[in-house]
């Protein structure tokens, strides 16, 4: 899952293993190692960002101090999934579409997945 604090500005660079529009501010995290981070962490030396590919030139995230202890500040619990959004939104609006006896067999395969689950748990 892909909370709020995992979303930041992709950009490319002009020349490989360099950054050409925000230089070492982009490639600072290749240094510092957080053990708080969440998914995969980041120990790349900074000449390996914006490695050279056949397709061109690879994107990075500009991840600046700033921008990291701006995303600190904000709590955890209040971070919303753009894609738990997406797909709220798009259950919402297909329940909406089904009648009768399709929310009520709807209904029925929830509860025995709950059960389901809760005999595993």
């Amino acid at each position: 899952m892909q909370d709020a604090k995992g979303n930041r500005s992709w950009h490319t660079s002009l020349e490989p293993n360099q950054c050409s529009y925000f230089g070492e501010i982009c490639t600072y995290r290749g240094v510092e190692i957080n053990p708080s981070r969440r998914g995969v962490r980041s120990t790349r030396n900074p000449a390996l960002y914006h490695s050279k590919l056949k397709s061109g030139i690879r994107r990075e995230q500009l991840v600046t101090p700033a921008i990291n202890a701006a995303y600190k500040l904000i709590p955890d619990e209040m971070l919303v999934s753009d894609k738990e959004i997406v797909l709220s939104q798009s259950v919402d609006h297909q329940i909406e579409n089904l009648n009768m006896d399709e929310l009520n067999d709807f209904l029925s395969r929830i509860t025995a997945e709950k059960e389901r689950r809760g005999a595993n748990a």
